[in-house]
């Protein structure tokens, strides 16, 4: 299980590093409950993720934006394919994992710091941050 083989590693560097962390998970099965030494899971309970988690305050939706702004590039740059099928079959995993890396260094701090503070995960700020980051055109 990968998530399990993450939790591991990373408890292991906290243990290294003198640290301690808290996780704060969703409480579907394919999250385990486990004990770790220097990282605690705290499980939300049942039916509460959709009003706290930040990522469904528009996280997600951020960086879908940019990586489908990728994705239409490509396909409008290739003039030589006359449909979406062909299209699609010139994208390789290595243009997938492009994207999904640049389209997550483009979505701001400011973005996340907002989606936090919208469910409610960021009792001091009370100020919407602004962008951090320059502009891209």
């Amino acid at each position: 299980m990968i998530f399990l083989e993450y939790l591991q590693k990373f408890n292991a560097k906290m243990q290294i590093e003198n640290r301690k962390a808290l996780i704060i998970l969703n409480n579907t099965p394919c999250h385990p409950e486990m004990e770790l030494s220097n990282v605690k899971l705290v499980f939300l309970p049942p039916n509460t993720t959709i009003g706290t988690q930040p990522l469904d305050f528009g996280i997600i939706q951020n960086f879908k934006v940019k990586y489908r702004k990728m994705l239409l590039e490509f396909f409008l740059s290739h003039e030589d394919v006359t449909t979406l099928v062909d299209a699609i079959k010139k994208v390789n995993v290595g243009d997938i994992v492009d994207w999904v890396s640049q389209s997550w260094d483009q979505v701001v701090a400011s973005t996340i710091k907002n989606c936090f503070r919208k469910a409610s995960l960021n009792k001091n700020a009370t100020e919407p941050e602004q962008d951090d980051r320059p502009t891209q055109d």
